[in-house]
């Protein structure tokens, strides 16, 4: 029987005027081949599902949020592949014979992951095979094939399963823009890992692009795990659209498992990383029963650090125990997700990576290692196990230090909230008018046929990030890339993009080849190749790690053990060594702070915890941490905030607690430090953890509140942030980004990469002469903006300052370390030369904290017996 449309959920986008493109859609469709097809595997379609048919037969743009593992790939292809079983009378049809007789291109699928893409493609293909469509189907990433790509170059297929970058690469070719013209549905996957981010202004400039190639085409989002609905869905739909558009709220309360694998004795002075490999035979015991695992870790060195330590504790596990990270050559990631999927590992350590979208049916439950920082990360790497409707998500949880369990336990609450239809998700939201990504969209548009001033309105009117977009930025970005603004007019390789008669258009073909070379937005260390000198591709480090070491020496990497041969053109040539490494490379972007939603949480279980209450197996845990604390200070209440004044070991140091998250209370630190050397002189230190900030001094810093609320003040924020900071510097760092995504500077040709430190020297170069020659660049003031909103993270320090200034201060003055200091304490030892190890400093402060805590308590007890006599 036809399926009837349901009432479409967003009212204020619904029933607009049509284009002429939508009014030929269907109103009405049979979905009896779905059914039939999903009954053969023993399924029934879920009522999200058949909305997602019906919105898209409808002509409507969609998005669909359901909980991971519920069939929302399916939902999303199976609208254009009945519309096409619709159209040929659902018969079932033999495979083009060529690919110029195949069907059009027919459907986009932007996927964030390259891995994520193969996995797509495996489902997609699946599909059209068994239902005898004749469409063709490829997948285009970096990791394709040579042969792929020009098969691609040459004739888009039936459906394209891409990244963002790829995407926007076969955009800048003027021979693709008609067989665009053919496309109907637009998917973008993991919508979430895009939201919020330059690819995502990139996925959003490509799709005002394709919204004039094929105005008709439907765009459709999936997401599991974000918390700002209404702006994802409206971010997709884009500005000035005049079809309806609705929210799919599909399978929320998804079966998830999470438990902790407790430490067997809680340290009562914990520290980041205390707890190291010790946790690791009980990783080997939750794994050794379980038929397949993920070991997710957060860091790519963590990754091959853990690798190596469950090979060293179980080597039988040899050849069913693989290692998976963004760093590793595709042909070797490529390997291990196969055997994923055929059941042939034991368990696989890896990094996010792995943790969007994958669907390993085989994996049976999720190991974490370390605080996910974020109650989305958690949920959406618990659902790589039991990827399927009705199974069971099992995940454990290992902590690296003791107070990652509390953070644990409000990873679970907010799970919990969500499964009950909350929404305690972290929002994403996006980013408004970035100049960079615009200058880079009009080379490439450019590329790909002339256009004038109004056509480019016209498409950037449909792109929500656009939308504060002012024509004086418009048209300063249309001078930068005509003859590179008013610092650049002199050198011809800046006047990229040709204007004659009010139309643009790049002429230049080494300017068109430099620009496809690096499109893309994603910010990384310049890498280096690691190869043998047989020829064999490992993957990738980091430049700066590889010029620290020297021929003969020894690292861990791709798990294996390695030695430096020599450096030659930008390659690292190694051999197997069965030697001990003697380093673990080490990647940026590890750090990451608590999220918004999670600290909140954090503070709520402090809160029962300072009455008592202790509900979560590990809160129970940590009982003992928690109450010592109590005994010598305070667990805050969530309207207090805690200051700690210690004198100890011959200096002065003040804490306090935010608990904001890393980030946060770095900004604090800077600032208050700063405010206080305006009215003293003073030396001081900074140490910061997700938890609180420590300001230390070799002379008392005052114990008055009053001061140190009127340090807190907002009166003066940005100014005295910005001043705390080497904001010159964090400018530069960032400009760096910026000038690679305008294409300032270039990495080079293959196998002509340009090294680190002169890219380095080529944005600083640009950034100086701006400074000096055009103070008032665009991109010098975007550089200010994304330091202050995405490195300091303005708006929640603000948010901060505000909630401590209208809660109550607890302010207690210390005779030694507290637990809750004593991980700030480790952090300043850190800093600090020494002819002992970390760890032997800090078991020494641990045996006299330990000391005074028994002498104590014997006080208490003899105190005790005297009262009783």
């Amino acid at each position: 029987m036809p399926e009837e449309a349901s009432p479409i959920a967003n009212t204020a986008m619904a029933e607009k005027s049509r284009s002429p493109c939508e009014e030929k859609l269907p109103r009405r469709f049979d979905f009896r081949r779905a059914i039939d097809w999903f009954e053969s595997k023993g399924w029934s379609p879920f009522p999200f599902q058949r909305e997602c048919w019906t919105a898209y037969m409808r002509g409507e743009h969609y998005l669909l949020h359901s909980t991971t593992g519920t069939g929302k790939t399916l939902a999303a292809w199976f609208g254009p592949v009945l519309e096409y079983l619709s159209e040929s009378g659902s018969k079932r049809s033999n495979p083009p014979r060529s690919r110029s007789s195949e069907p059009p291109l027919t459907v986009l699928w932007i996927t964030p992951l390259r891995a994520l893409s193969a996995d797509t493609e495996e489902t997609l293909r699946g599909t059209i095979e068994e239902l005898g469509i004749p469409w063709t189907l490829e997948r285009r990433t970096g990791d394709s094939s040579a042969r792929t790509k020009a098969a691609i170059r040459k004739r888009l297929p039936t459906a394209l399963i891409t990244t963002p970058e790829s995407l926007t690469l076969l955009l800048s070719y003027a021979d693709l823009q008609d067989q665009f013209r053919s496309l109907r549905c637009i998917v973008v996957d993991e919508w979430h890992e895009l939201l919020g981010s330059k690819r995502g202004m990139q996925t959003e400039l490509a799709l005002g692009r394709l919204s004039s190639l094929a105005p008709q085409a439907s765009r459709c989002a999936l997401s599991a795990t974000i918390g700002n609905l209404d702006e994802a869905l409206s971010v997709l739909v884009g500005r000035q659209s005049t079809r309806a558009a609705r929210m799919v709220h599909g399978k929320s309360k998804k079966k998830i498992s999470i438990r902790s694998i407790l430490p067997e004795s809680i340290e009562r002075f914990p520290w980041a990383g205390h707890l190291g490999m010790s946790m690791a035979p009980r990783v080997v015991e939750a794994i050794e029963p379980a038929k397949s695992t993920l070991v997710f870790t957060n860091t790519r060195n963590q990754t091959e650090q853990w690798y190596q330590e469950l090979l060293r504790l179980r080597p039988d596990w040899a050849g069913c125990l693989a290692l998976h990270h963004g760093s590793l050559d595709g042909s070797v990631r490529s390997w291990v997700e196969q055997a994923l999927r055929e059941g042939k590992l034991k368990a696989v350590v890896c990094t996010s990576s792995l943790d969007l979208g994958v669907d390993f049916s085989e994996v049976y439950q999720v190991i974490q290692i370390g605080s996910p920082k974020g109650a989305a990360r958690l949920l959406q790497r618990a659902g790589r196990s039991g990827h399927q409707p009705d199974a069971v998500s099992n995940l454990q949880f290992v902590p690296t230090n003791t107070f990652e369990l509390i953070e644990l336990a409000a990873a679970k609450r907010i799970a919990a909230s969500v499964a009950k239809g909350g929404n305690g998700l972290e929002h994403r939201p996006s980013l408004l008018s970035p100049l960079d990504c615009l200058v880079q969209h009009l080379v490439t548009r450019a590329m790909a046929e002339p256009f004038d001033r109004e056509s480019l309105k016209r498409e950037l009117a449909c792109v929500a990030g656009y939308r504060t977009l002012s024509d004086d930025d418009l048209e300063w970005a249309f001078k930068f890339v005509v003859s590179g603004g008013d610092s650049l007019r002199a050198y011809d390789e800046f006047r990229r993009v040709q204007e004659t008669s009010g139309l643009f258009s790049v002429v230049d073909p080494r300017v068109a080849k430099l620009h496809r070379m690096a499109i893309g937005t994603i910010a990384s260390e310049i890498s280096m190749l690691v190869q043998y000198a047989t020829g064999q591709t490992l993957g990738t480090v980091e430049e700066g790690f590889i010029a620290k070491l020297k021929a003969g020496d020894r690292f861990q990497f791709a798990g294996k053990t390695l030695e430096l041969i020599q450096v030659r053109e930008g390659t690292a040539v190694v051999k197997r060594s069965k030697l001990l490494p003697t380093a673990t490379p080490r990647w940026g972007g590890g750090r990451m702070p608590l999220s918004t939603q999670m600290a909140s949480e954090v503070r709520e279980l402090l809160d029962e915890a300072a009455a008592g209450r202790f509900m979560e197996d590990e809160m129970k845990a940590i009982r003992p941490v928690l109450e010592l604390q109590r005994r010598w200070s305070v667990v805050p209440k969530k309207s207090e905030v805690l200051v700690e004044s210690l004198e100890w070991k011959n200096s002065w140091s003040i804490v306090l607690y935010p608990f904001e998250g890393r980030m946060v209370h770095e900004g604090l630190a800077s600032l208050v430090a700063y405010r206080i050397s305006r009215r003293v002189e003073v030396t001081m230190s900074m140490t910061v953890n997700d938890y609180g900030l420590m300001i230390q001094s070799n002379q008392p810093l005052g114990n008055e509140p009053a001061f140190w609320k009127e340090l807190l003040t907002q009166q003066g924020l940005e100014e005295d942030l910005l001043a705390s900071l080497n904001a010159t510097e964090l400018c530069k760092r960032q400009f760096r980004e910026i000038a690679r995504i305008a294409g300032l500077i270039h990495p080079g040709y293959p196998g002509q990469v340009k090294r680190g430190r002169h890219l380095q020297a080529s944005s600083n170069m640009f950034f100086d002469a701006f400074v000096q020659y055009d103070p008032s660049n665009r991109l010098l003031q975007q550089a200010r903006d994304e330091v202050m909103r995405s490195q300091l993270e303005i708006d929640r320090i603000r948010n901060t300052l505000s909630r401590l200034e209208s809660s109550d201060w607890r302010w207690i003055l210390l005779k030694r370390p507290t637990p809750l200091s004593f991980p700030l304490i480790v952090e300043q030892l850190r800093q600090r030369m020494s002819s002992e190890s970390l760890e032997t400093r800090v078991r020494k402060l641990q045996e006299q904290l330990e000391t005074e805590l028994a002498k104590e308590d014997r006080g208490r007890n003899e105190s005790g017996k005297a009262r009783q006599k």
